[in-house]
């Protein structure tokens, strides 16, 4: 029995053979990253995120959770955000994921076990992606963070909305939120 060298660049086709664990699997410039399920004040988040935003979209827009966004010229870079704004007109398209250029908004929730790979990796990876807009939602602490890509490829902070205070945006459709209705 000869055994293999180990695996030190991960695409997003060798994600099939992974187990149905319940865990997250992506992968950041052919590093796999493993996430284990979210614990609740994330699962509330998001779900009370997702229900806001979709009461507030045209219905040209879809607002999902569980797909991946696929860097495509590297097929090493495929990222799953909490939450996922696109236009309705690519619903009819075949795939595993979708294109960057396809994404409006990625939202990420913060969790103690993935805290630094959303505010470091997943936000560079994202701005190279080309995403024009990546919100951080912090249940601790209740706020909303929105970046921009105003510069190509580089997210810039715009606001950190705090519990109690409503927002106003018109991007990626016009919305209006408080921190407090879903942290």
């Amino acid at each position: 029995m000869t055994a293999s060298a180990p695996r030190t660049e991960w695409t997003v086709d060798d994600l099939v053979n992974l187990p149905e664990d319940g865990s997250r699997h992506e992968i950041i410039e052919g590093s796999l990253l493993v996430s284990p399920a979210p614990a609740l004040p994330h699962f509330y988040a998001v779900s009370f995120l997702q229900r806001l935003l979709f009461e507030q979209a045209p219905e040209d827009h879809v607002i999902g959770q569980n797909v991946g966004v696929l860097l495509l010229n590297t097929q090493q870079t495929y990222l799953i955000p909490d939450l996922v704004v696109v236009h309705a007109k690519g619903r009819r398209r075949a795939g595993q994921a979708l294109s960057p250029g396809e994404v409006m908004l990625v939202v990420e929730v913060l969790s103690p076990s993935t805290m630094s790979t959303d505010l470091v990796a997943k936000r560079h990876q994202y701005a190279r992606m080309g995403i024009p807009q990546y919100w951080i939602v912090d249940p601790q602490a209740a706020t909303l963070t929105i970046v921009r890509d105003r510069d190509g490829a580089v997210f810039r902070e715009e606001v950190v909305v705090e519990a109690g205070e409503r927002w106003h945006t018109d991007e990626p459709f016009d919305l209006e939120l408080d921190p407090a209705d879903f942290c």
